[in-house]
């Protein structure tokens, strides 16, 4: 075209940079103030992975109940009710984390099971892992349950040691 100004070969043109530039800066001023959506949103997914809200009972080999609550939030955690002797939530809140598909989507349907006893021990899980429902019933009455409370330990606290 006549008339129209080439950049010199090797040079750069700044117009499609400054358009860019331009564009970017009208966007960012459509912003609410103090507001950083990508900032915020990476922070709420965090707090929603180490969220945990957790309401155990068990039934041990004395028959006697024990009922409470487990609930973590990133680094904190924190127990109310009744749970075994020796209880350290901080490693429940880790093994819940670990164990966390199992615990929303319970286990194998069809695995095969040893036919074992391992003890009265019983133990139901309701509550939520972030956003996914818990509802499990763990017992030691075969050798699936078994694998299951020594999967769950930390969270359930050690079977009774078997008699003499």
């Amino acid at each position: 075209m006549p008339g129209r100004a080439r950049p010199a070969p090797g040079r750069p043109t700044w117009a499609p940079l400054l358009l860019a530039l331009a564009l970017l800066g009208a966007l960012a001023a459509c912003a609410e103030p103090g507001e950083q959506p990508d900032a915020d949103a990476a922070d709420d997914a965090a707090e929603e992975r180490a969220r945990l809200d957790l309401a155990v009972s068990l039934t041990d080999e004395d028959a006697l109940d024990h009922e409470w609550t487990l609930v973590c939030r990133a680094d904190d955690a924190t127990v109310d009710g009744e749970p075994p002797a020796d209880y350290d939530p901080q490693a429940a809140c880790t093994a819940v984390e670990e164990h966390a598909p199992f615990l929303v989507e319970g286990p194998d349907p069809d695995r095969v099971c040893t036919q074992e006893y391992g003890g009265p021990e019983e133990a139901d899980l309701a509550g939520a892992v972030g956003e996914e429902d818990v509802d499990l019933a763990v017992d030691r009455t075969d050798g699936c349950g078994i694998d299951d409370w020594e999967r769950l330990e930390a969270l359930l606290g050690p079977p009774a040691e078997p008699a003499p």
